[in-house]
């Protein structure tokens, strides 16, 4: 399951690379499809005379759809690979780039970004998290942690670079950014493989001989995984892990999505422009927070781990409802700390229970699930304001008893790897 204890970051050549890019893939989803959006909505709408917020409406259509498209791309990776379906996802999302930048009907938002949603997913977590899955099965819990921080620099660094690249003109940006995706495409085709034994090393850069290694290709090749999806749905570990990583996620992306309308509310005298500084702190503190994450994860496992942030986020969000302006910034901080657990151990725990072979087969499930939370959060954000006149109180309560119901599910997870194929001989 976990090798604990071994906090040792000895990735190896080709695991530091794929580390690193996996965090770049984090970083792009983000990116396009929730921090960038808040810089991305008013310069498009400005040029194009678009409705900004039958823009941000197609956005989340654009998240449900991507819900569907979570479960084709987990199915494609089982299929083809997680470097192919890393490679057709960067090029949809460079046609939904270029959508977005020469478009000039509304058409061309829609279509962009429901292909930025769905395969900027495909580019990060069905084929990245599959990638991670394979080569580290036992210091995953490490890996995610240093990945995970590449979504946190999103929402520290990707407005100011984008702000700062449309001095040169509206099209800028998102020119660098159809280059950039391309230069990824290709460092994939030339420095990513599916599983280190392309390589010549083994799982978790453990030491291994030419023999034991070309033994591991063939019983990759000859597995047959007892794990149908019908078998998955009714599994207990299934259900809980979805369920309870989904409903943080929605505290997650419900909190972020109004911060900066809620603390300008608060009657502490903090304008608009200070709650995003604020969230911007937060976002800072989250980088080295998600290396931390990552350590509990592997010390002490992904169950604890995960029960350490549901108590974390229940604690995080009441300090953010508390009349207390430094309980309101201690929450921000926290908030900010807990950012990167969510991605880490929703991969983590997958790979935990049903390992190697079958963790693609089980966060084909898992992933899309919690994405269905994600994407209705701001649809229950605003059903629960506008239900209260407002009350910001109503929905971070509903969020602090998810939490705490997050809590409670990981607490009845059995923690023990799951039942696998029969290998061969």
């Amino acid at each position: 399951m976990e090798n604990k204890g071994n906090l040792k970051n000895n990735f190896g050549r080709h695991g530091w690379f794929l580390v690193v890019f996996f965090g770049i893939m984090l970083f792009l989803n983000s990116s396009y499809t929730a921090d960038g959006m808040n810089i991305i909505i008013p310069t498009l709408s400005g040029k194009n005379g678009w409705d900004p917020n039958l823009m941000l409406s197609m956005n989340g259509i654009g998240g449900y759809i991507a819900v569907v498209g979570a479960f084709v791309l987990s199915a494609c990776v089982r299929k083809w690979g997680a470097k192919t379906v890393t490679l057709l996802s960067l090029v949809m999302s460079i046609i939904g780039l270029a959508l977005m930048t020469f478009g000039s009907g509304f058409w061309a938002w829609t279509i962009a970004v429901i292909l930025i949603n769905v395969f900027a997913n495909g580019f990060s977590f069905c084929a990245g998290s599959a990638l991670v899955a394979s080569w580290f099965p036992t210091k995953k819990g490490l890996v995610m942690g240093w990945s995970t921080i590449g979504n946190n620099m999103a929402s520290a660094i990707f407005i100011p670079i984008f702000t700062a690249l449309l001095a040169m003109g509206t099209f800028a940006p998102f020119i660098v950014n159809m280059c950039f995706c391309a230069l990824m495409f290709v460092l994939c085709i030339l420095f990513i493989r599916n599983n280190p034994e392309e390589y010549g090393v083994a799982p978790d850069n453990e030491p291994a001989s030419v023999e034991e290694l070309k033994k591991n290709q063939q019983i990759m090749a000859a597995y047959q995984s007892p794990w149908t999806v019908g078998k998955l749905l009714k599994d207990r570990e299934v259900w809980l892990c979805s369920l309870g990583y989904g409903l943080l996620f929605m505290a997650t992306v419900g909190m972020v999505c109004q911060f900066t309308v809620y603390i300008p509310s608060l009657p502490f005298g903090i304008d608009t422009a200070g709650a995003i500084s604020m969230l911007s702190i937060a976002a800072i503190v989250a980088i080295p927070a998600s290396y931390l994450w990552g350590v509990v994860d592997q010390k002490w496992g992904t169950k604890i781990a995960s029960m350490l942030l549901a108590v974390w986020f229940v604690i995080a969000i009441l300090l953010l409802i508390l009349p207390s302006k430094g309980c309101v910034w201690v929450g921000t901080i926290m908030f900010g700390c807990a950012l990167g657990g969510n991605t880490n151990f929703t991969t983590s725990m997958c790979a935990s229970l049903f390992g190697r072979f079958d963790f693609q087969r089980a966060f084909n499930i898992v992933f899309p699930i919690t994405c269905i939370f994600r994407a209705t959060a701001a649809v229950i954000m605003g059903a629960l304001l506008g239900a209260s006149g407002g009350n910001f109180k109503v929905p971070y309560i509903v969020f602090i008893v998810g939490s705490a119901v997050a809590f409670v599910l990981f607490a009845f997870v059995r923690y023990q790897p799951k039942e696998t194929g029969r290998l061969p001989e």
